[in-house]
């Protein structure tokens, strides 16, 4: 009991004037029950008295909330881990929409009919409480992208591309040379190239890009179409110069190079107009043959007399 100004004192009786236990329970919840409180003064010249007191008995109240209440979309389906509520608490948890897709989602707490007796969430008037989560769209990275090189005139790669979700893919290319000009389709012609690899976008993703490594279209080599074996007959101070190759497109690799009468094979070197070929070192055949010999101040007859 506590002393009050004047020499008052109270306790607790019930309604009938018996003293009770402070620490007894003193009701369910939400019930109202009536107490007494009792005053005695220790002052002769002051009465006691009574004072009626109802108490009313609320339930305990829990404020759940979750783990983790924003995610990011993965293609599975999510579920959440309630926090705050106590062990011996029975509920049940419902997912309201496919905690799949992208988009605002809504969990449903629902606690026993039991339980509900004596407890109550905070923000809900019922047994069942909504709480609010979020699932936001992801991004589908390209995730590994590979192609391989060929020889100009043969059979081209093709791209192996992997992406997080999957879906269709669009490629683009460029040759290093050229960064700002992006080719139309798979890339014919030799040379070195990148290939840009992007994913498909949906609502719960997004597109992502990524380049490759370079990747080389190599020049082949052109068949020798244009003829390799020449005659000249010789002349003084005669080189290869003089000997005409039937392609602008060969040269000798040495011009100035002599030849004699006789057959001999020399170097020249073929460069190929069309840039998807290269130049490649043949071996032409020249045969110098013995020029004819021009004799003048001779008569072709004489006469002559015997004496």
């Amino acid at each position: 009991n506590e002393t009050l100004n004047g020499g008052y004192s109270w306790i607790w009786k019930d309604l009938e004037g018996n003293r009770i236990d402070l620490t007894q329970k003193v009701g369910g919840p939400a019930e109202d029950v009536a107490y007494l409180l009792h005053f005695v003064s220790n002052d002769a010249n002051y009465e006691s008295f009574d004072v009626k007191v109802t108490i009313t008995v609320g339930k305990i109240m829990i404020a759940p909330t979750l783990a983790q209440s924003i995610f990011t979309y993965t293609g599975e389906t999510f579920t959440v881990t309630v926090l705050g509520v106590d062990s011996d608490i029975e509920y049940t948890v419902a997912y309201l929409t496919d905690f799949t897709n992208k988009g605002d989602h809504v969990v449903e707490i629902i606690m026993s009919a039991e339980d509900y007796e004596t407890h109550s969430w905070i923000g809900s008037t019922s047994a069942t409480i909504t709480l609010p989560v979020v699932i936001n769209a992801s991004v589908n990275t390209v995730e590994s992208i590979e192609i391989a090189g060929w020889t100009f005139g043969e059979a081209s790669s093709t791209p192996v591309v992997v992406t997080k979700f999957g879906g269709e893919v669009a490629y683009t290319y460029y040759n290093v040379n050229t960064p700002n000009v992006v080719e139309e389709g798979l890339p014919s012609n030799a040379g070195t190239y990148v290939l840009i690899a992007t994913s498909s976008a949906t609502a719960n993703y997004a597109s992502a890009s990524k380049k490759s490594e370079k990747f080389t279209i190599k020049q082949a080599t052109h068949e020798v179409d244009f003829e390799t074996e020449y005659s000249v007959v010789w002349f003084k101070d005669i080189t290869l110069a003089d000997v005409a190759i039937n392609s602008n497109e060969c040269a000798w690799n040495d011009a100035t190079q002599a030849i004699e009468v006789g057959t001999k094979v020399f170097k020249a070197t073929y460069t190929p107009d069309d840039a998807n070929y290269h130049s490649i070192e043949i071996e032409i055949s020249v045969t110098v043959e013995r020029a004819t010999a021009v004799i003048s101040g001779v008569a072709e007859s004489y006469a002559h007399t015997y004496n």
